[in-house]
């Protein structure tokens, strides 16, 4: 270079692409294709430590140095590092981290950096750098940093610490024990007052005696029930005390000996007169199963006993008096039970007799019936025959309901079911016409009627069914069905028989009937108290409704 100071416009570009430029001592000739990057890779160098932002001197140069050990004192601290390229220097560039510290890499803004505060343990500083055209050395310089720790936090204080709580937790252990302890006796000599105090209120007599059976205490009740005071008591034997007979003293000894535990009755002679005493004495074992102490609790039971004697002779007495009237119950129900006999034979008998009655009027009506038939057969006028062929089924219905009553085991009512498929079947036979085909449809519940109700009612289902078999279809050239239906509804019981015939005349009314089947029909309605009505739309229909007696009514 001829110098720094350039003319201006004194500038040239050459055919090679230099360039020249005058000056007031020569000219300067630049060559741009001749420029290269910097690819030099700057050692990176911790140059200097720094404590309360001073230089301080280490044993030897920190860039040698891998270890600074400091105090927890120490709070202020730095470090000065350079980059070994000084092409441009001042374009050099740095990253610091402080590992244990710092979370990631830090941009340096110089070559000097501080940190304050940190806590006792150990630390890494690292620090890389790049030259003036950004290559840098990631391998950079490092040194490592201890902080030592107050002496409040070494492990030997924590250890000391760790010693000191363990001696106040045995301290309060210790001293928790004694108030329980304390509050446990404190508790337990409450309840002993308690107990003490309860013994003495109690009715029955307590003792309580030593390992030699040498009374130690007793309460008040040993003044009435044992005529001793309770200090008088003290210092005797239970035995003296509990029994005046040798045996029964060498009988509660056995039992204590053997079982531990002796529980029984004793009579003895006081002051008051004979009195009986109930005693139970039981011996207290310690965990050897040694004998530590007796206690004895005895009851005065003479006036229980009296009482027991009372009620004994009064059940001897109230055994006598039910022993006695067992007996005179013994007597009426044996006359009952003959009683009972003779009114089953009589009422057997009168059953007997009753199904025979029954019998003789079935095998009456079969005659009277057979009469008619011949009556009807010998007579040579056909009006005559079928009058005395209807009188025959009236009677045949009857019949039927006798012949019901014969078979049956309840004399007193007639299963109607049965009866009205049996009575329709007959007139179905009865009434039967060539090449007709007419059917029956029964409807009936399970009911049962007495003889008074069914005898009508069984000449109403007669005189209707006979009317519908032998006028309903007349002229009428297709199968035809007579529906019967008989229900209780309520407290009264409903018979219906329609058919599909022909119907009623159209004049046809109960009053202007002249047919003796309609009037036996009504007539025998109004024996029933029940009411008759009719109808005639595809067909007849007659419904006939009756109360039911108190005794049919479930």
């Amino acid at each position: 270079m001829q110098n720094d100071d350039f003319n201006s416009g004194a500038s040239l570009k050459l055919s090679d692409d230099s360039f020249l430029f005058g000056g007031n001592n020569g000219f300067n000739a630049f060559f741009p294709d001749r420029i290269q990057s910097n690819r030099y890779v700057p050692p990176i160098k911790i140059t200097q430590f720094y404590k309360f932002n001073k230089p301080f001197a280490l044993d030897e140069p920190i860039y040698k140095n891998r270890l600074i050990e400091l105090e927890y004192t120490d709070s202020v601290i730095g470090f000065g590092f350079v980059a070994m390229d000084y092409t441009a220097p001042q374009n050099n560039k740095f990253k610091f981290m402080l590992e244990g510290f710092d979370a990631d890499w830090v941009d340096a803004d110089a070559t000097r950096m501080t940190y304050t505060n940190l806590d006792s343990g150990e630390y890494v500083f690292r620090v890389k750098g790049s030259n003036n055209d950004g290559v840098w050395n990631e391998e950079g310089s490092s040194v490592t940093i201890v902080v030592n720790p107050p002496v409040w936090a070494t492990w030997w204080a924590y250890l000391f610490y760790l010693l000191i709580g363990v001696a106040l937790l045995y301290q309060f252990q210790k001293s928790n024990e004694q108030r329980l302890r304390r509050e446990t006796e404190k508790r337990y000599n409450q309840r002993l007052q308690l107990y003490i105090e309860s013994l003495e209120e109690a009715t029955d007599c307590v003792l309580i005696a030593d390992a030699n059976k040498h009374l130690m205490y007793a309460n008040n009740a040993s003044k009435l029930i044992l005529n001793v005071a309770p200090s008088d008591a003290v210092g005797h034997t239970i035995f003296s005390l509990l029994f005046s007979d040798g045996v029964d003293a060498d009988v509660a000894r056995n039992g204590l000996r053997s079982e531990g535990r002796w529980h029984g009755e004793v009579k003895s002679i006081r002051s008051n007169g004979n009195r009986t005493t109930e005693i139970t004495i039981s011996a207290v074992h310690d965990d050897n199963d040694n004998e530590t102490a007796f206690v004895c609790i005895a009851r005065d039971i003479t006036d229980r006993k009296k009482t027991e004697s009372e009620l004994e002779e009064h059940r001897h007495g109230l055994q006598k008096l039910v022993d006695e009237r067992t007996q005179l119950l013994q007597h009426e129900i044996s006359e009952n039970k003959a009683v009972q006999l003779e009114l089953a034979n009589s009422l057997k008998e009168k059953e007997l007799l009753l199904k025979e009655v029954h019998h003789r009027v079935k095998n009456n009506m079969q005659v009277i019936s057979s009469l008619l038939n011949i009556q009807a057969e010998s007579v040579g006028d056909d009006v005559f025959s079928e009058l005395l062929g209807e009188s025959q089924q009236r009677i045949k219905s009857m019949s039927l309901i006798h012949e019901n009553l014969y078979q049956s085991d309840n004399l007193l009512e007639i299963d109607f079911k049965d009866y009205i498929n049996m009575l329709a079947n007959s007139l179905h036979r009865f009434y039967a016409i060539s090449g007709s085909l007419i059917s029956l449809d029964i409807r009936v519940d399970n009911v049962t009627l007495d003889i008074e109700t069914a005898v009508p009612c069984g000449l109403i289902i007669n005189e209707l069914i006979s009317n519908s078999l032998k006028h309903a279809f007349n002229g009428v050239d297709r199968p035809g069905t007579i529906t019967i239906n008989f229900r209780s509804i309520g407290c009264r019981y409903v018979l219906e028989i329609k058919d599909d015939g022909i119907g009623l005349p159209p004049e046809f009314t109960l009053e202007s009937s002249t047919s003796m089947g309609m009037e036996i029909v009504t007539i025998l309605t109004q024996q029933l108290d029940g009411r008759l009505q009719f109808e005639s739309e595809q067909g007849a229909r007659f419904e006939i409704s009756f109360p039911r007696k108190d005794k049919h009514v479930g």
